[in-house]
């Protein structure tokens, strides 16, 4: 069994910019003085404090995945003789995919960020096994997005290993 974890210098970094962003909107937003009513002002301050809602939820996600990933240790692919397991961080769990049930690991590269589209023989088996008809239905989009009979994706340069030596390591599963 493999266990490959997430690279935790990236995470405190990101932590740390995330925070100061956020710092900073918010002591943006309170030097904000609207003296006029009108419907334009209006408009704008309520964008202005949305976007801060937005920055404080996405900082409050980030920092729960931190914790989560991080401080708890979790091995952010598990790589057994069976299956291969994916820590997802926004549901807290493992999505565990049967190494028969993989076709291919296609690579992504955007911006220099590597990820692997892991692509399904069956599609539909994973797709059943989602209960909530808003996950089956994020699937189906992510799944047009990035290619027919994709569940999930790897992110590479979250983890601590290299994108070649990772793919090395998970096709040598396949091919068993």
């Amino acid at each position: 069994m493999n266990e490959i974890y997430f690279r935790k210098g990236k995470y405190i970094f990101n932590t740390i910019g995330i925070t100061i962003c956020c710092l900073a909107y918010i002591w943006l937003v309170s030097k904000l003085h609207f003296d006029e009513q009108s419907l334009l002002v209006i408009l704008t301050t309520g964008l202005v404090y949305f976007g801060g809602l937005l920055i404080l939820y996405a900082w409050v996600m980030y920092l729960r995945m931190y914790v989560k990933c991080i401080l708890s240790h979790q091995p952010a692919l598990v790589l057994t003789d069976d299956e291969l397991q994916i820590y997802r961080f926004e549901k807290g769990n493992y999505l565990s995919v049967r190494w028969q049930s993989i076709e291919a690991f296609v690579p992504f590269v955007y911006k220099g960020n590597t990820t692997y589209n892991v692509v399904l023989k069956d599609y539909d088996e994973y797709y059943q096994q989602e209960s909530n008809w808003f996950q089956r239905f994020l699937l189906r989009i992510y799944s047009g997005i990035m290619g027919k009979h994709t569940i999930a994706n790897i992110d590479v340069h979250s983890m601590d290993i290299d994108a070649d030596e990772l793919l090395g390591l998970l096709n040598s599963h396949l091919s068993h």
